[in-house]
């Protein structure tokens, strides 16, 4: 039996939560030197990048704009190049990726619901 895709989605969407709560009002400058707040991100996207796995095929290509590939795989960058991950990668990601990839994924699992 195929695994529901709202759970993975519900999963994608607390880890995005997480986030921003390590997060919150942090500059750069702080999340740099802030390991735990680093390593809450990393754990967080490893989670959102292995649950994106599990969406189907169909929506991810109602949301296009969304690098699927580039969800998918800093999962791998984080678990395989975890030493010379930099935070402003990370930093990056987070600013810049996740909030399109939570109005995707909040769209997709209204869809799902319907």
């Amino acid at each position: 039996m195929a695994r529901d895709p709202r759970i993975p989605l519900d999963d994608m969407i607390v880890a995005m939560d997480r986030i921003a709560e390590a997060v919150g009002t942090l500059t750069f400058e702080q999340f740099a030197a802030d390991w735990r707040a680093q390593y809450i991100v990393e754990r967080a996207l490893l989670i959102i990048s292995e649950a994106s796995r599990a969406i189907p095929e169909s929506s991810k290509e109602k949301h296009a704009s969304i690098r699927w590939i580039g969800v998918r795989d800093i999962g791998n960058v984080i678990r395989h190049q975890y030493g010379s991950l930099s935070p402003s990668l990370i930093w990056n990601v987070v600013r810049d990726e996740l909030p399109q990839l939570r109005l995707a994924i909040t769209a997709i699992r209204r869809d799902l619901e319907a």
